[in-house]
């Protein structure tokens, strides 16, 4: 039987779905993560790469695991 976590990862996200999410995770994590961008910032497919490095580099462990989500 398949864990729920295992279902989700092999399930493969939209671009639309990742950057409703990553709109989402920036805004949970803008004091944590992304203090240096605008707090109104807009994610687009462009920023995405930098989001995930904020995330990865200032999240913390729920923020590298929220990360790699978006990949």
């Amino acid at each position: 039987m398949k864990s729920r976590v295992s279902e989700a990862a092999a399930t493969p996200m939209s671009v639309k779905d990742k950057l409703e999410l990553a709109n989402r995770l920036y805004r949970e994590y803008h004091t944590r993560c992304f203090w240096h961008m605008k707090p109104d910032l807009v994610v687009s497919e462009a920023i995405l790469p930098a989001i995930i490095l904020g995330l990865r580099t200032h999240g913390g462990k729920e923020g590298a695991l929220a990360a790699a989500r978006l990949l």
